[in-house]
């Protein structure tokens, strides 16, 4: 009760300073300022008032209110939403305490530097907007009273300015200023928008477009398959089946036994449950316990479970036998029930839904970045594990008949499914035991789980888009109806995830899929899907309430009211990154088709000045953008769909007027050769968070040709020949895709004037990735791609220096990838451990261990537990060069630790095909680690030289030329890109050789075909290196940080 009126108290008085303020000084603020508060103030005094409603339910159980939940919500939350108060920042807070505090540092007459600046940049942008505008009723046109309103506003402040004096009152200026940004909002906001004057219009297409739309799918064999998919996936839930969810699991009018007649209702802990195995164990063993304090007398006292699995960080599954509980006969293999008190009911389930297995009418595939992904055996029938309370005297559980083996002091990933029909008191408790060598028991980790088994509102995602546009290309009202049920249930579920973290700043129940920039990613889909519809009449006038209701509030996830137009162009896109690209493009989207918003130009208008910032401001002058590849490719495909949404509703044309296009040319110079595993298809290399695949990035360059081609013909040709050699691939069809985009393109008609050719460059130098080819387009094709960036890469890895390399268009050495972001793996894939680096030995003895709890967004200390610092995510390049015959790069890493300095020079000899490295360490006296992933299925180690078998016909040698400590072989996990023998998992061959830090590493790489004869190397007193490869015989030595190689045809080339 005390909190509740201190809450109270504090949110009364923050509301009369807020009316005192606009009271008081209301002429010197101006109107978008005074909105972003006024909008805080109401919710405020609603809160107050106990007016508020929730426009959803809580049928998830993600949070419990706190009392007058409302009143401290309104006073301040977390939000992502900038600006942040620290470089570096990913949250902050906003309400109205906040808000004040903002809005208090806007009044022009807080100082004469302020309000001069002010009355610039009010000037500036008058200017900016004035120039070239056009006036009519015409879309994109302006309102030309509007815009005579602003040139007289606009005189008035340029006198002002020239009048004012330093020291003078600022009353008048100030007051120019606020009218003039007032003139400019309003000529603003008069903009002619299509989905205004076209009724009939969407949000990518006229009716001309949709006929042109339908037309293609009649005549081109692409995009009709692409339309066809679109329309099984469409099949894929009746409208009962959505009706049903939204009756019964949306409002809550049904209990468990009704709802699992209707769905297949299930939990999964996702990969988010991480521990650390103590020091001396090797083997556990597992237990499955539901506390008495979870029965049937006080309320729910049952659950089912199924398919157990643990990843290790960095191999594959543990072994534990009937990790599926479906082989058995009369009772399951390796697991025995067990009573822990009372009379317990324990039973070997077989009957669907509870026996588990999956849905078997509507199998999804998992996203196996965040979830399981089980395999079932062929001929076993699905079972799970059942475990009933039926009073507080009962406990119990199930137990693992056996032990299994695991690594001592080493990181792992549980997982499984269970069915909870509701939220239990306790929860589900996992007790796995660690066993030393003795079999005495050395620890545990215990794990509850207490996730609401529910039918996830993401499910019908991709569904309603399809629904949508079957009503598009139909008119059948069927289809209508199901796109605004769906609408309904995946907003009421997304609100609830995003109250969770607007109120706790945490990820509901440890979910990834309910944060700020799956919101914008599912309101960008929501308003295309809306779009079709918008004149179905399908809506109620209550259901409409509601849906306006969620998206609000989902709005204020993404953005808020402070006038981004009236910032500058650095402050607005200032702390922005991929996850604000996706939040405001959803706000963008559903405020160009909900006409009739509140404050809808202030939402869109803030969102389209984020956006176009951000493209300004953030792609690099090497056109890439400032994360990784993937994420490049993801910021590109949401920037081109909103351009291109843009460009139909306002008529604004940003793959002119910004970088946008040429970020399709960064993408295309960083293609890796086409290779077998991926059905001959190219891909990009897997530097940070990405991974090696078969050219699905590509799949938006079929979409935006036309558009490219209109600014940039010989780019849209480029784009053209990469997306063929890509296998011609179409985006995704996912939920947080634009399923639209896949049937809007030319499809297969383009017809480019000029052939694609590709060679080495050095010119992506922000990006840091450096590129030597030979024989581009042929399937003798070799690469080689090494990372060097000098400012850190978003979502990158500690990979500085780290390379790989293919032969014969097939990889052998490659990066391990990334696989997910919080399980036990994901320390593994961002740590230099598992890149080709150079690691000095780490000057700690004391490292803290980790690898424990729901989230894993690091490298940690995979490194340093083994004795290694990462590389700093910096490096520089000294040099590159580059001829017909051999090609260079020379690379600087500094020691993150202190003293050192490692300068890493490759050189790249076409014929023989041949690489050496030159790894020269400086200033620091210990021990220095080098380490190669492998593309093999077996290597061979013979002293300091080791043969790598690889696949499709390619092998390679590596030679270390120097003195070594050590050198050995293990095996490291990766993404999918070989056939490594293993069965769940993709193994890579890592060769690690420790040697002294002044010896450095002189290191020979030899990619050959099987059956060529091997490399032979001679080291002569002098230190010269002879070797012949491939019927040639070169001479090395070493030439300052380089080497100096001599041949008949290569006679006197240095490269240092």
């Amino acid at each position: 009760m005390v909190l509740r009126t201190e809450y109270r108290e504090k949110l009364e008085a923050l509301v009369n300073r807020a009316k005192e303020i606009l009271e008081s000084r209301r002429e010197y603020y101006t109107d978008g300022a005074k909105l972003a508060l006024e909008d805080m103030l109401q919710a405020a005094q609603q809160a107050l008032d106990g007016t508020t409603n929730l426009p959803f339910s809580r049928s998830r159980e993600f949070y419990v209110p706190r009392e007058d939940e409302a009143i401290p919500f309104a006073a301040k939350r977390f939000t992502m939403v900038p600006p942040f108060k620290e470089e570096g920042d990913v949250y902050t807070h906003y309400g109205l305490e906040t808000a004040i505090e903002w809005f208090e540092k806007q009044e022009l007459l807080g100082s004469e530097d302020m309000l001069l600046s002010k009355a610039e940049l009010a000037i500036t942008k008058a200017n900016e907007l004035l120039s070239g505008i056009r006036y009519g009723d015409e879309v994109g046109f302006y309102n030309k009273a509007a815009g005579n309103k602003l040139l007289d506003s606009l005189q008035v402040l340029v006198k002002k300015k020239e009048c004012y004096s330093s020291g003078n009152p600022m009353q008048e200026l100030a007051r120019a200023v606020v009218d003039c940004f007032n003139r400019i909002r309003e000529l603003r906001h008069s903009r002619v928008l299509r989905t205004d004057v076209e009724p009939t219009s969407t949000l990518y297409l006229d009716q001309e477009g949709l006929r042109k739309v339908k037309s293609m799918i009649e005549s081109d064999v692409l995009i009709r398959k692409q339309y066809e998919e679109i329309s099984r996936i469409s099949d894929h839930y009746s409208l009962n089946y959505i009706e049903n969810a939204v009756s019964m699991l949306m409002n809550g009018a049904s209990n468990y036994e009704e709802l699992n007649r209707h769905f297949y209702l299930w939990s999964s802990t996702d990969k988010i449950v991480n521990f650390r195995t103590p020091e001396g164990a090797v083997q556990a063993t597992l237990s499955f316990i539901l506390p008495s304090e979870d029965n049937e007398q006080d309320g729910l006292g049952h659950v089912w479970i199924d398919n157990l699995d643990i990843l290790s960080a960095s191999g594959g599954s543990l072994t534990i036998g009937n990790r599926g509980f479906d082989a058995g006969a009369g009772k399951p293999d390796d697991w025995v029930p067990e009573a822990r008190k009372g009379r317990p009911i324990m039973k070997w389930e077989d009957k669907y839904p509870y026996c588990g297995g999956g849905d078997r009418y509507r199998l999804e595939p998992a996203n196996t970045s965040s979830q399981a992904n089980p395999r079932y055996r062929e001929g076993d029938s699905r079972r799970s594990l059942y475990i009933c309370n039926p009073t507080k005297e009962d406990e119990g559980s199930w137990h693992y008949e056996g032990t299994f083996a695991v690594e001592s002091d080493a990181g792992y990933t549980l997982t499984f499914e269970a069915k909870l029909d509701g939220k239990l008191k306790k929860g589900l408790n996992t007790v796995i035991t660690f066993l030393d060598d003795e079999g005495k028991a050395i620890g545990t980790f215990d794990y509850v789980f207490n996730r609401k088994s529910h039918l996830p509102g993401g499910r019908f995602q991709m569904a309603m888009q399809c629904d949508a546009i079957r009503y598009a290309v139909t008119g059948e009202s069927v289809y209508a109806q199901k796109v605004k049920h769906a609408l309904l249930y995946i907003l009421n579920d997304f609100c609830q995830g995003a109250e969770h973290w607007l109120v706790t700043n945490l990820r509901p129940e440890g979910s990834d899929s309910y944060g700020a920039v799956q919101g914008g990613r599912l309101l960008s889909s929501a308003a295309v899907s809306y779009s079709f519809i918008k004149q179905a009449e399908v809506f109620s006038d209550a259901e409409k309430k509601r849906f306006y209701g969620m998206v609000e509030y989902l709005l204020r996830y993404m953005l808020d009211l402070r006038d981004r137009t009236e910032w500058t162009a650095y402050d607005a896109q200032a702390g922005c990154t991929n996850w604000q690209t996706d939040m405001c493009a959803g706000t963008g989207f559903m405020m160009m088709v909900l006409n009739d918003f509140p404050n809808r130009h202030t939402w869109l208008y803030n969102a389209n000045t984020i956006l176009k910032a951000q493209l300004e401001l953030n792609v690099n002058p090497d056109s890439s953008w400032p994360e990784s590849i993937r994420y490049h490719h993801a910021a590109l495909e949401r920037f081109a769909g909103y351009a291109k949404v843009l460009q139909n509703v306002q008529g604004e044309n940003w793959f002119e007027i910004t970088p946008l296009t040429r970020m399709f040319g960064f993408s295309i110079e960083m293609q890796t050769p086409a290779y077998e595993y991926f059905s001959g298809r190219i891909g990009t290399p897997p530097f940070g968070d990405h991974a090696l695949g078969g050219g699905e990035e590509f799949g938006s360059f079929a979409v935006y040709l036309e558009d490219v081609e209109k600014v940039d013909r010989r780019l849209a040709d480029r784009m053209y020949h990469t997306w063929v050699a890509a296998g011609k691939p179409y985006k995704k069809l996912w939920g947080e895709g634009i399923a639209l985009e896949n049937i809007m393109g030319p499809g297969d008609l383009y017809v480019p004037t000029r052939s694609l050719e590709l060679s080495s460059t050095d010119q992506f130098p922000q990006a840091g990735i450096y590129i030597f080819r030979n024989r581009f387009g042929e399937r003798n094709q070799s690469y080689f791609a090494i990372m060097s960036s000098p400012e850190p890469i978003g979502h990158g890895h500690l990979d500085q220096g780290s390379f790989i390399l293919y032969k014969n268009s097939i990889p052998l050495v490659m990066d391990s990838g990334i696989e997910g972001y919080f399980d036990s793996s994901t320390s593994w894939h961002i740590s230099s451990y598992s890149h080709s680096c150079l690691q000095f030995a780490t000057k700690f003895t004391n490292i803290p261990k980790q690898g424990t709890g729901a989230i894993n967004l690091s490298a940690g200390t995979y490194s340093l537990e083994r004795g290694w610092a990462d590389v700093p995510r910096t490096s520089r390049v000294l040099e590159v060069t580059r001829n017909d015959s051999v090609e260079s790069i020379t690379i600087e890493i500094l020691n993150p630790e202190g003293k050192g300095r490692h300068i890493r020079h490759v050189s790249f000899v076409k014929s023989p095909e041949l690489y050496v490295i030159r790894d020269t360490v400086e200033d620091f006296d210990n021990q220095v680690l080098f380490t190669l992933p492998v593309a093999s299925k077996r290597s061979v180690l013979n002293g300091n030289r080791i043969y790598s078998h690889g696949v499709y016909g390619l092998d390679l040698e590596t030679a270390f030329l120097t003195p070594l400590h050590t050198i050995r072989l293990e095996k490291g996990r990766s993404t999918p890109f070989f056939d490594s023998g293993e069965e769940e998992t993709c193994m890579m061959d890592y060769i690690r050789a420790v040697a002294d830090a002044k010896d450095g590493f002189l290191t020979l790489l030899h990619p050959k075909e099987q059956g060529q004869p091997e490399m032979q190397v001679d080291i002569l007193r002098d230190g010269t290196v002879t070797i012949q490869a491939q019927d040639k015989t070169i001479r090395l030595v070493r030439d300052h940080y380089g080497v100096r190689l001599i041949d008949s045809a290569l006679e006197g080339v240095v490269m240092q």
